[in-house]
């Protein structure tokens, strides 16, 4: 038979001791892991929810228009840009 031959029991039962620390071990950084997974997560979702609530700015490069009424058709193109 292969594998691990015990000639006391001690040795077995620190053999044992040393496997369940080892398990115990693995769990807790796999628990850890975990998370700290979640939390990752739980950030991520609150930062996609407030770049969502922060308000658009108001857009500064608007087009301002002015009407100019004109009768005639000189006075028309003295209002224009370069008026001639």
């Amino acid at each position: 038979m292969d594998g691990i031959c015990f000639s006391k029991m001690e040795n077995f039962e620190d053999f044992l001791s040393q496997v369940t620390q080892a398990a115990i071990e693995a769990h807790k950084r796999a628990e850890e892991e975990r998370r700290r997974e979640e939390e990752k997560e739980r950030l991520l979702r609150e930062q996609r929810i407030e770049v969502e609530k922060e308000e658009i700015e108001e857009n500064v490069n608007k087009l301002e228009v002015s009407f100019v009424h004109s009768h005639s058709h000189p006075a028309l193109i003295k209002t224009l840009p370069g008026g001639y």
